[in-house]
């Protein structure tokens, strides 16, 4: 299943415009980035979510078509609804099982791979992890793809190795 046109234009466009800026002013250090699975697809479940642009961070450094999983909560404004559209989110209700988000989630697996914050939500403190929501490996499992932990050791800061 390939994904809009627009869709894809809007990613190539941003990934452009984020590759340098990304590159130059926030160097990634990658570790076990040869861990990932070569083939196929698989459920990237980012442990921690410090910054809105941990999302454009994982584009530049882990290129490659991903879909994301987005609290529900975000696609009640209109703007963020669409914007987050372009970038290929699912929402899911993060206070109650949701079986559609989950489905949804999970047929997006099959053609992708997917990321999400277990998190639920940004964590202030770099230093601790907070409370991390179920589903994700139920998720994974259900989709028979593999469940990729990823951590980000501290907040970004400009020009130093992170």
């Amino acid at each position: 299943m390939k994904p809009p046109l627009r869709m894809r234009i809007f990613r190539k466009v941003i990934f452009i415009l984020a590759f340098i800026p990304f590159r130059l002013f926030w160097p990634v250090k990658l570790i076990g980035k040869n861990n990932l699975p070569q083939k196929g697809q698989y459920f990237l479940a980012m442990s921690n979510h410090l910054h809105w642009f941990d999302i454009l961070l994982l584009w530049v450094y882990l290129p490659g078509f991903k879909f994301f999983l987005a609290k529900k909560e975000l696609s009640e404004k209109r703007f963020n609804r669409r914007l987050l559209n372009l970038f290929g989110a699912t929402y899911i209700d993060r206070n109650k099982p949701d079986i559609k988000g989950i489905k949804s989630a999970v047929a997006k697996l099959k053609t992708a791979p997917l990321t999400v914050f277990p998190e639920g939500t940004r964590n202030k403190d770099d230093t601790s992890l907070q409370q991390v929501k179920g589903g994700a490996a139920m998720i994974a499992v259900k989709a028979d793809v593999p469940l990729v932990p990823l951590i980000i050791s501290h907040k970004q800061k400009i020009f130093r190795k992170n």
